[in-house]
């Protein structure tokens, strides 16, 4: 196990919050426990490198096998979530984008505006 420490982790900590912080620290536990012994285990018997790999992941430290697989894996679990998320967002995205042009269709010519009001 490591740490790394650097501004741009402190910075997505920062801005993700406590909240969420654990569940991150708890999938890069997951990672280093279970997803990193498994490639290595799988990959150890393989005669050529596994893309996106350069080298053979019998040779590979769990550093390594880190920067080279699991990263990425992550990187597409983060691009599922947000896609999940758009997509269970864009009914109220499409409603309040129809409901604001509806607006401005029947505001008009002949209707006064908002903040003009006569009185007596």
């Amino acid at each position: 196990m490591g740490v790394e420490i650097s501004p741009e982790l402190l910075g997505v900590g920062y801005i993700i919050g406590p909240r969420i912080a654990p569940s991150c620290a708890r999938a890069e536990s997951l990672a280093y426990l279970l997803l990193i012994p498994l490639i290595k285990f799988f990959g150890d018997a393989l005669s050529v490198p596994l893309a996106p790999g350069a080298k053979l992941i019998h040779d590979m430290s769990p550093n390594q096998i880190r920067g080279a697989y699991v990263l990425y894996i992550g990187a597409g679990a983060v691009a599922a979530g947000g896609v999940v998320s758009l997509a269970k967002a864009l009914p109220m995205i499409w409603r309040s984008l129809r409901g604001s042009l509806k607006g401005y269709g029947s505001a008009g010519g002949a209707a006064a505006g908002r903040t003009i009001r006569t009185f007596p």
